[in-house]
Order: structure tokens, then C-alpha cells, then sequence
């Protein structure tokens, strides 16, 4: 588990009034390499937290009642949770409530108070023990990239428009075993960049296609950059996954680019994942079939994202060199509604899994 291979001790604060459940979350935060502390109520706990830097608390909360008041313990002081979000840790602070309602306007107070996650109390001990190792290397990640990330060096085209863009990071999870696998990089706009940018509504065909190369660059460098920084601060194997513009994988010079990227930031090839879209590779000739096969030789994953829009995605999946696909969003979206949905994901999964290849569900973005 990631959770023990962290280089950090991470500390956590347990508090809650039931000694024997602070006792079972105590032996389950330590087997995930947690140093852990307890607490019967916040006012007591007050000193402990304030000489260490806890990476995780847990705030046991009871439903009771004040006078005409519905209140939570040890969750309902004022801005509580921010108290704890503002320890030493920055942003690696961990704020879990475990609640003994499901009331929504109760889980959404608390999370309006800076709670970072609301468990119901009932949770088994595993399950808390994989969220809270997955939230743990969140924010490792985030704090990794906050603190020690420096300007990405500006693409070759000397554009200074890519400046005003950064990377934001989701999570990806592997469905079996609930662990984060990789980081997606996904461009946003910087607005408090000075930098105006272009709209798509400004641009010609051909000044539309030197920008979208030309940011392409700039984002490689700086997943490449990132991924070296997410690796050494969190201990983790981690891969960045990078999507791929149609016009940045028909340009000739692409090739060499990730190498360079991959040089310039001292990453391994094996680091690095990038989608390419489905439509850029339907009518793939045998020099882009060559140049998905000298990514794979180099080291660097090729994942066919979008999959699914066209009339062809089985012979597409046999046809080319890869090694994940990713499900387009209206396959996936619908599958609760539309049970033929269900029989033509089995379709597709058992053949990717036929051919070797993962399969990557995308738009699953909630429990």
C-alpha cells in the first residue's frame, strides 16, 4: 500500500468520546503507517495538535441536541475544521469526520466548514484505510506541486501565450484494489495571468493548429517536469497521463519532442502516459502506426482515449500498438439507465483484455 511506503511519518489525531472506537481506528491508521494520537473531545486534544504536525484528524461525530439545536459534537465549533486544515501540514492536513447520520445538510455543513471528507461512522476499518491512504497522496501531490514546482521552461516557439496555462491533476483509480495509479494533467487558464489569451473564434485553421502544437509542447514539459516532482515527494510509482491534440500527434517532429521533454525534466520513459485521441488513428498510415511503436519502445504507455465513437473500435484495438484504452464519457454515462450498455462495455473490455490491453472508464467521477 502507498500509504506505508511514504518516506514522512505522517501523524494523526483521533478524537472522539468512545474509547473503545478511538482504540480500533488507532490500530487501523498505524498498519497504515500512521503515528497516532487520541483525544475524548477537541478541548483536550487542543494541546496535543498544536505541537505536531498532524497529517490526518478524525473527528467523531455524534448527532445531539442544544437546547432547539441539532448540533454535531466535536465537529459544530465554529470553523473547527478549518483550525485543523490550518496545522503546520498546509495543505497535506487531512480533516475526516465520521458521522453517525446521513443527513445531507448536516455533510454539507461540515464540508462547508472545511471537512475534508464525511465517513459514516460505520465504515469498516479497510475501506477508511484505503480513502484515507488515497486523500494522504493527494495531498502529498498537491503540496509536491504547490511548493516545489518552478516555471515550466516556455515552448520552442518562444510563445508567451502558453505561460498563462497550467496543469490541473486528477486522480486515476485502479477499480480493484482502490489505489491511485497515476495523475491526469489536464491545461486550465491561469487567470490571474496577465497573458491574454486567444479564442478559438479569433483564430485561422492554421494559427488554431500552430497553438494547439504549440501548447501540446508546453504541457509535456511540464507533466514531464511534475511527474519527477510527484515521485520523489510521495515514494509512490506514479504515472502522469497526458492527452494528446490530433494535431500533435500528426506533426513529424512529435517523436523527438517527448524524448527531449522526458530529457530535460530527468524522467523515465515509463513515467509518462499519452492518450491520443481515437479520430487521429482510425485511418492511421504505417508512419503513425511507426511512431506508436517507438513510444512503446522508449518506455512512454500510448493509450487510445475518446474510445468508442466510431463504427470500427474492435478492428481499431486489434489493429494498433497500445496499451490502455479509454472509454469516451457517453459509454459509461448512461450504464445504470441502459442495460445493452452494460453487454456492449463486457464487449469492448474483453477484447482490449484479449489483446493486452487496460481499459480506462472515463466520467466516473463519484462514489
Amino acid at each position: 500500500m502507498y500509504g506505508t511506503e511514504m518516506p514522512a511519518r505522517k501523524h494523526a489525531l483521533i478524537v472522539d468520546d468512545d474509547p473503545a472506537f478511538r482504540q480500533r481506528l488507532r490500530i487501523g491508521l498505524e498498519q497504515i503507517g500512521l503515528v497516532v494520537d487520541e483525544a475524548s473531545s477537541v478541548s483536550t486534544g487542543a494541546a496535543r495538535f498544536q505541537k505536531v504536525s498532524h497529517a490526518v484528524v478524525v473527528l467523531g461525530a455524534r448527532l445531539g441536541q442544544s437546547g432547539t439545536r441539532r448540533t454535531w459534537r466535536n465537529v459544530d465549533e465554529p470553523g473547527l475544521c478549518r483550525v485543523f486544515r490550518r496545522l503546520p501540514g498546509g495543505d497535506r492536513s487531512i480533516v475526516v469526520v465520521l458521522a453517525d447520520t446521513h443527513d445531507p445538510e448536516r455533510i454539507a455543513w461540515a464540508l462547508g466548514q472545511g471537512a475534508t471528507e464525511v465517513v459514516p461512522r460505520s465504515t469498516p476499518i479497510g475501506v477508511l484505510q484505503k480513502r484515507l491512504e488515497h486523500m494522504l497522496l493527494c495531498a502529498s501531490a498537491r503540496a509536491a506541486l504547490a511548493v516545489r514546482a518552478v516555471p515550466a521552461p516556455a515552448p520552442s516557439s518562444g510563445c508567451a501565450l502558453y505561460e498563462a496555462f497550467d496543469a490541473r491533476y486528477e486522480p486515476r483509480i485502479d477499480a480493484q484494489s482502490y489505489q491511485v495509479v497515476a495523475f491526469e494533467a489536464h491545461p486550465r487558464c491561469n487567470t490571474t495571468s496577465r497573458t491574454t489569451t486567444p479564442s478559438r473564434d479569433f483564430l485561422t485553421p492554421t494559427e488554431r493548429n500552430k497553438f494547439v502544437v504549440g501548447l501540446g509542447e508546453h504541457m509535456l514539459r511540464k507533466a514531464c517536469r511534475d511527474v519527477r516532482l510527484l515521485r520523489e515527494d510521495t515514494g509512490a510509482p506514479l504515472r502522469v497521463a497526458l492527452g494528446v491534440d490530433i494535431q500533435q500527434a500528426r506533426d513529424p517532429k512529435f517523436l523527438g519532442r517527448v524524448a527531449d521533454a522526458l530529457e530535460r525534466a530527468e524522467a523515465e520513459p515509463e513515467w509518462l502516459e499519452l492518450e491520443l485521441p481515437e479520430a487521429a488513428l482510425l485511418d492511421a498510415d504505417r508512419e503513425s502506426t511507426r511512431m506508436l511503436a517507438a513510444l512503446r519502445e522508449m518506455g512512454v504507455a500510448v493509450t487510445l482515449s475518446d474510445f468508442g465513437c466510431s463504427n470500427t473500435v474492435f478492428e481499431t484495438v486489434r489493429r494498433l500498438p497500445l496499451d490502455a484504452i479509454r472509454l469516451t464519457r457517453s459509454l459509461v454515462r448512461d450504464l445504470a439507465t441502459h442495460p445493452d450498455g452494460v453487454r456492449i462495455l463486457q464487449g469492448i473490455t474483453s477484447t482490449a483484455h484479449g489483446c493486452g490491453q487496460r481499459v480506462i472508464a472515463e466520467g466516473i467521477d463519484f462514489e
